[in-house]
């Protein structure tokens, strides 16, 4: 035993060393882990930059062929000739179309990198291809996106859209760039070039740029609007970076990337390593926290050892230890100002006791009280003088067992059977005596077991009984009725006597749960209606706690009902304080 109090202090001062040395270890990763946040975060910012500015380079090359295409049919002879001279005659027709095809095939063999064809497309009908597929139909010029790119003479890039717009070529995915078709003998545009490239193209550009986790990137106009979207590995985005550039056609590259679940990825590789950090800071600390607690917690030990030698408190001794510790002194002071402490609640207790003694003295007399006691006697007398002589008899016996169990060779606790026995003698005596005015039933839902088995303080029934049967049943008219019912809820015996009669109103009800509350009996009036149920409550409260002891709950004219709690107690000689 001397042993264990200093091993609790250790214990105490060494969690804290080691507590301290956690501490300060977190935050040295905590640190590390903000530095690396930084750090990851700097390099992902240079990666979309580098990523950025080639995705910039590859786009505005597709764009500046597309302007080269433009710039080489816009100038063509041949082209221009053929905007002035319009054939009726079909030989001539099929001769300008071949020259013109040819022209623009040339150009896509010599000229198109990226393009997947180009095409010819005039107010009058007519068309022309780089491509051999056939037309996709005829009459293009009554197409939605026909008029609309012809209603603004200026280059305009369209949007994705799923197949060609011009040629039958069974291909999916499509972007393109339109220009006004110029005469420049005149001056105005007759139709439109219309370059396609396909949209995987733009799209592999855009994907090659994604060497991050964790990262995406789109395509969007001057207004915002997404042409191109592409997600990276994870589409969980979190907090993101962003890597704007801007290209020669009005659009703009984007780059994110989700920063905070790229640096959380790259925190978890370090787990181990953190853990095995914090496991042997705690092993060092642990063993440098065992020596310094040693030398703080033996001069502590000569005090706890008196602590322990100590078991009369009432005839305690005051420690005195020698010490040049202010610590130290302080807590030897304030020992002894406890055991002076708890000499004077025992005083108190022991004058507790005797009030207790006392409360129990007046519930003795309140149920034996002269009133019953001549009230019944008379009862027997009258009985014998109308020839009732077995009903005299039997009130008799009743009323000796009745007082046979309230004395009970002055045992303060008894079974719940004979407590469940003293009430039923009581209520047949009552009975008798009012000339079978009322009614009674017991219901007893205990285990026999428990009814042997378990102890409950004597004569906590009788007064609540009297109760139902002065202030319920005797003021109301008619056959009265009295359900007394005992049960067990886990741990807890419920007590409760319900009564048909008068009941009372929600006003004394308060004022006399009230006064059930009250801690001390002495503030109930001793005349008053309550004062046996409130001496019966102190004495269930001073035995089991403040939690237990007895309620009352009513409905005018419809019912009283008094419960009682208490805990489930095998001791019999349990002390009643």
């Amino acid at each position: 035993m001397k042993g264990k109090p200093k091993k609790r202090l250790n214990a105490l001062l060494t969690s804290k060393i080691v507590g301290i040395v956690f501490f300060i270890s977190c935050a040295l990763i905590v640190i590390c882990f903000l530095f690396m946040a930084i750090q990851t975060r700097r390099n992902v910012a240079d990666s979309m930059s580098i990523a950025a500015s080639y995705s910039e380079q590859l786009m505005n090359q597709i764009i500046q062929e597309a302007e080269n295409i433009n710039a080489l049919i816009q100038s063509d002879s041949g082209v221009q000739t053929m905007l002035r001279n319009k054939y009726s005659n079909p030989t001539d027709i099929y001769k300008q179309r071949l020259d013109i095809n040819g022209y623009l095939s040339m150009l896509e063999y010599n000229y198109a990198q990226s393009a997947d064809a180009f095409y010819i497309v005039l107010d009058d009908e007519r068309v022309f291809k780089s491509t051999n597929f056939p037309l996709r139909q005829e009459n293009l010029i009554e197409q939605g996106w026909y008029k609309s790119l012809r209603s603004k003479d200026i280059p305009q890039w369209l949007k994705p859209y799923n197949e060609s717009l011009v040629a039958n070529n069974r291909r999916q995915d499509y972007v393109a760039v339109s220009y006004p078709l110029y005469n420049l003998r005149t001056g105005l545009s007759e139709g439109i070039i219309l370059v396609e490239f396909r949209l995987h193209t733009i799209e592999s550009i855009i994907q090659n740029g994604l060497i991050l986790e964790q990262s995406g990137a789109a395509i969007v106009d001057a207004s915002g609007s997404k042409i191109i979207s592409i997600d990276g590995k994870s589409t969980a985005m979190g907090m993101t970076m962003e890597e704007r550039v801007q290209l020669t056609n009005g659009w703009s590259v984007v780059f994110s990337c989700a920063i905070a679940n790229l640096i959380f990825q790259r925190l978890k590789m370090l787990f181990v390593a953190v853990v095995a950090l914090l496991a042997v800071s705690v092993l060092i600390a642990r063993s440098v926290g065992r020596k310094v607690a040693h030398k703080v917690s033996d001069p502590i030990g000569e005090l706890l050892e008196q602590m322990e030698a100590y078991d009369d408190v009432s005839g305690h001794i005051e420690a005195s230890i020698p010490s040049d510790i202010y610590e130290m002194d302080c807590l030897i002071e304030n020992y002894n100002r406890l055991l002076n402490r708890i000499a004077e609640l025992f005083a108190e207790l022991e004058k507790r006791q005797k009030e207790v003694k006392r409360s129990e003295f007046a519930a003795l007399q309140a149920q034996i009280n002269p009133h019953f006691l001549y009230n019944t006697l008379d009862n027997i007398s009258w009985l014998i003088r109308r020839g009732r002589d077995e009903d005299a008899l039997r009130t008799l016996m009743a009323f000796s067992q009745f007082f046979r169990i309230s004395l009970n060779k002055g045992a303060r606790m008894i079974p719940v059977r004979l407590e469940i026995r003293h009430a039923e003698l009581y209520m047949n005596i009552q009975k008798m005596r009012f000339d079978e005015d009322f009614t009674f039933e017991i219901r007893n839902y205990l285990l026999v077991n428990d009814q042997d088995n378990i102890y409950v303080p004597k004569l906590i029934l009788q007064p609540l009984i009297e109760n139902a049967i002065i202030h319920g049943i005797q003021p109301r008219m008619g056959q009265g009725k009295i359900i007394v019912s005992i049960d067990r809820k886990d741990d807890i015996l419920i007590f409760k006597v319900r009564d048909n009669g008068c009941g009372i109103d929600g006003e004394k009800l308060n004022r006399i749960n009230q006064e059930l509350d009250s801690p001390n009996l002495s503030k109930c009036n001793a005349t008053s209606s309550s004062y046996g149920l409130s001496n019966i409550n102190l004495r269930i409260k001073n035995v089991f706690g403040g939690e237990y002891g007895l309620k009352l709950d009513s409905v005018p004219n419809e019912y009283m009902e008094a419960t009682i709690t208490i805990p489930v107690n095998y001791d019999s000689q349990l002390d009643l304080h």
